[in-house]
């Protein structure tokens, strides 16, 4: 019987399984792999075989760089206006080594404007990819800014919020530069709006709107400054010689450790950056869903520890003694906003009426 069984087995593993298993490969080796981006662009799905994003990012009013992973053939690319039903077909260029992949635009886009690239890409397996990159419009004059001011407080009875100032170190135009912060996640950046600003002057993102519980406002003049009349808006903390616009939300934001990031969009370039720790929590080391931040910042060069050198460590931010989520008669204050690149050596805190 145990004779039997044995041969049973051995025709069924080289008259059967054998067999299917290599039918299965060539199947395999014969079908394509197909992949799909995210509308995020940057995190995305995908299997094993298919092409890779290694970069991308807006090279001027009328071009678009991807490159990949290896030579890939484009089989067709648009562009789109994100909101509206506008799409262009792409010229496409590649460089000799086909990794680098140019795309061109018809019309120059306009500025302060959010669109999308798409396009499908085939590499020499016939693997292919789809992707959808959102993008704001190039902007050639961009403003130079620096974080210069934070509060992480609030208080309804003072009308006070969590804000963030820029101070312009350079005159250009607002477009494409973007503040998110790791306490708050990437779902929760500001984009500025395409405003022209002067050296000297500055910008206050408010990072709430006070509302009753019924969610209307109880204060007015948070106006955001989109108009052109830098003295448009008179809410608390609103300024005459500061752009202000507001967070439309009642939600709290900042935390009470935190890695804020100013970053221009189109270039993907961290512009400035500012790390601080609460005293009172008793940690080493940021949290886990803060560590992408770190890397980036410290990836940058934009903060250094107190040798000088480029990093985003725990230990390198600046301590923020008397800082609560309530104390709105404290701030964070740079000492010299032009000073770059900064660190905790910068920043004090200070009392505020």
């Amino acid at each position: 019987m145990d004779t039997l069984r044995e041969n049973a087995f051995y025709f069924f593993k080289t008259m059967v399984a054998v067999p299917v298993a290599l039918l299965v490969l060539f199947w395999i080796s014969l079908c394509p792999v197909s992949c799909k981006e995210s509308d995020g662009g940057i995190s995305f799905l995908r299997v094993e075989g298919c092409p890779s994003i290694t970069s991308f990012n807006v090279t001027s009013a009328s071009s678009f760089r991807i490159s990949f992973d290896r030579v890939v053939n484009v089989q067709k690319a648009s562009l789109r206006v994100i909101g509206k039903e506008i799409k262009q077909p792409l010229q496409v260029n590649s460089k000799s080594d086909g990794c680098d992949v140019d795309f061109l635009f018809s019309e120059p886009t306009v500025m302060g404007q959010s669109y999308a690239l798409d396009a499908v890409v085939v590499d020499a397996h016939s693997n292919s990819l789809t992707v959808s990159l959102p993008f704001t419009s190039y902007n050639e004059h961009l403003a130079k800014l620096a974080i210069c001011e934070v509060r992480n407080a609030y208080s309804s009875k003072t009308k006070k919020c969590e804000f963030i100032r820029l101070y312009c170190l350079e005159s250009g135009n607002l477009s494409g530069l973007e503040v998110v912060s790791a306490g708050d996640g990437e779902e929760k950046k500001y984009a500025f709006p395409p405003i022209d600003i002067k050296k000297g002057q500055s910008v206050t993102v408010h990072l709430r709107k006070i509302r009753d519980s019924d969610g209307n406002e109880i204060e007015n003049g948070m106006i955001d400054e989109v108009n052109g009349n830098i003295t448009e808006a008179y809410a608390t903390d609103a300024s005459s010689s500061s752009w202000d616009f507001w967070v439309d939300t009642t939600k709290s934001r900042i935390a009470p450790s935190d890695i804020l990031i100013l970053r221009d969009n189109g270039r993907h370039k961290i512009c400035d950056a500012f790390l601080f720790v609460d005293p009172k929590k008793e940690s080493t080391s940021w949290e886990k869903k803060y560590l992408p931040f770190e890397r980036a910042v410290a990836e940058s060069g934009t903060w250094v520890d107190s040798y000088g050198k480029a990093s985003a460590s725990y230990s390198s931010a600046f301590v923020a003694d008397g800082i609560t989520n309530s104390a709105v008669t404290r701030t964070m204050i740079k000492s010299k906003p032009s000073h770059l690149p900064s660190s905790a050596s910068d920043w004090s805190v200070k009392r505020k009426k």
